[in-house]
């Protein structure tokens, strides 16, 4: 599966960036991802609000074939 963080800047702008970091092996049954945290996500002091993709895209009718969202 494909992962994506979809966040709320604290300048109430939305945005999403993909996780690039997995790491399946480290920790049996757990999954751990890096997010750098920097540019559009930093532009303003505040709280950012966020929620974890894992999905999976269907390349010939671009149509997710699976979608989970975390909240």
């Amino acid at each position: 599966m494909a992962c994506a963080v979809e966040y709320t800047n604290a300048a109430n702008e939305s945005r999403i960036s993909p996780i690039l970091v997995k790491d399946i092996i480290s920790e049996p049954d757990s999954i751990i991802m890096g997010w750098c945290i920097h540019g559009d996500a930093t532009k303003k002091a505040g709280t950012i609000k966020f929620a974890l993709r894992f999905y999976s895209i269907n390349l010939d009718t671009y149509e997710f074939v699976y979608s989970l969202r975390t909240q």
